[in-house]
């Protein structure tokens, strides 16, 4: 007798997909994003002077 195939639903496959996702540590959840040389990024930061900086500048001869 033929094997009858099996194709399983959309509906199906997110459930074991999401079955299978929770079982990982967070730090496999990162690598297999794909993103794990974001994981610490920072925004970048911009210099802003200070009010006293901002006087001997504007007082400074």
């Amino acid at each position: 007798m033929a094997r009858q195939e099996y194709t399983p639903t959309p509906a199906e496959i997110r459930h074991e997909c999401a079955r299978i996702r929770s079982e990982w540590s967070e730090d496999t959840l990162w690598k297999r994003s794909g993103l794990e040389e974001f994981r610490h990024w920072m925004p970048p930061t911009v210099r802003m002077p200070r009010s006293h900086e901002l006087i001997d500048a504007i007082t400074d001869p």
